[in-house]
């Protein structure tokens, strides 16, 4: 075969393999290691002359060899071998003096290289429908990670870390052309795809509601928005941003917008109520409307109303980014959760404010009633929460009506 011939197509997401005219060579057929990061390397690294000493520090730690040198020329011996073998001939890597280089004659086209040039392509169309069409090109080349079975390597590792982050990059920015173009239900099956790598991507997740906004899905926005904010609470500790609330604001005003006579509306509200036992529970952002609606009352009546927040804390000293604080603290707080519930009124309204606090408005309780309440919670969370080995810190305020 003409050099000019020699066409490798090199596969690096989800896995390695290099193609020519049909015949496959990969990490499974290669059968090492060690090969496949070596021939992974000088391909990425094919421009430019790479010497015995650089390849060696790559490839071996320091004292895993005590020649890597001649266990540098052992490892390309038998690469070259393997690759005579599949191919049919074997100048793909050049010797030189004290260095070897990828021969350049031998065109190589990489998917991750591929995909990364689509990306910078489509950043300077302006025609939309092309564009969009280069950003499904780039995207069908993204099968997974890259080369995920050898992250230990730091220098894999990296370009991992840089594909993924590219990858959301392309996601965003095909997401927001199909809302250009109003082609909502590819930029729902866009998001929705996307979030299966990369499930704490704020933004993708405001796309997938807009998404969902736009078809009328407003059921499904309302239980993204719920299931997002769980996820944020439980893996970041964080409450959903300014934008995912206003899109949650949406939602709830697009289910409101029907025309509904007063008797329709009350048989709704009706069928739609939850446990009437105990404290009325609602994520962080419905708690915020309603503590504005019940200080504008206070306010204009002369009351007071105060206000608790409960946090947990560990009585075991846990890294915080360890699997067993997690452990703890997720089953801590669904235990408290619970108590908060079942220990106070039906008028009381509880929120998750943190990954490790809760906070609650107390609207019919004085400041003694308050402590009380919270001295109930106290006493009901350790009669039945001792294996969490966690303590309370309980905090009551007066509501500023300013």
């Amino acid at each position: 075969m003409n050099e000019e011939d020699k066409i490798i197509h090199v596969k690096m997401f989800s896995y390695f393999e290099m193609e020519i005219d049909g015949k496959t060579l990969s990490d499974e057929t290669l059968h090492s290691n060690m090969l496949v990061k070596l021939i992974v390397y000088i391909l990425c690294n094919r421009k430019a002359i790479i010497s015995a000493n650089d390849l060696c520090d790559v490839l071996w730690r320091e004292d895993e060899s005590d020649n890597p040198i001649g266990a540098l020329k052992n490892l390309l011996y038998r690469l070259r071998t393997i690759l005579k073998k599949t191919f049919g001939y074997n100048d793909f890597i050049k010797t030189l003096r004290g260095a070897y280089a990828w021969n350049n004659d031998v065109k190589v086209i990489i998917d991750a290289e591929e995909f990364e040039s689509k990306y910078n392509e489509a950043k300077l169309l302006d025609d939309v429908n092309k564009k969009i069409d280069v950003l499904e090109e780039a995207l069908t080349l993204y099968t997974g990670d890259f080369l995920p079975k050898f992250t230990s390597e730091h220098w894999i590792f990296r370009q991992t870390t840089y594909y993924h982050s590219l990858y959301i990059s392309i996601v965003k920015l095909l997401a927001q052309t199909y809302e250009e173009v109003q082609n909502y239900e590819k930029m729902e099956i866009l998001c929705i795809n996307a979030l299966k790598y990369e499930n704490l991507d704020e933004t993708i997740h405001c796309l997938l509601m807009k998404a969902y906004i736009k078809q009328r899905k407003n059921s499904q926005a309302k239980e993204h928005y719920k299931q997002t904010s769980e996820l944020l609470y439980s893996q970041l500790g964080t409450t959903p941003s300014k934008e995912m609330q206003n899109l949650y604001k949406e939602i709830m005003r697009e289910i409101k917008n029907e025309e509904m006579n007063l008797a329709m509306i009350q048989d709704e509200i009706a069928n739609a109520k939850e446990n009437t036992n105990g404290a009325y529970f609602c994520d962080y952002g419905v708690f915020k409307e309603i503590y504005a609606l019940q200080q504008r009352q206070a306010k204009r009546l002369g009351i007071a109303v105060y206000c608790g927040l409960i946090t947990i804390e560990s009585n075991l000293d846990l890294p915080l980014d360890s699997n067993a604080y997690r452990k703890f603290r997720d089953g801590t707080m669904e235990t408290l959760k619970a108590t908060i519930v079942s220990s106070l009124c039906s008028g009381d309204v509880i929120a998750r404010y943190s990954a490790t606090q809760f906070i609650m408005l107390l609207p019919t309780c004085d400041y003694e009633g308050g402590l009380v309440a919270l001295e109930r919670i106290e006493e009901n969370f350790y009669r039945i929460a001792t294996r969490y080995h966690a303590r309370l810190r309980c905090d009551l305020k007066e509501m500023d009506l300013r």
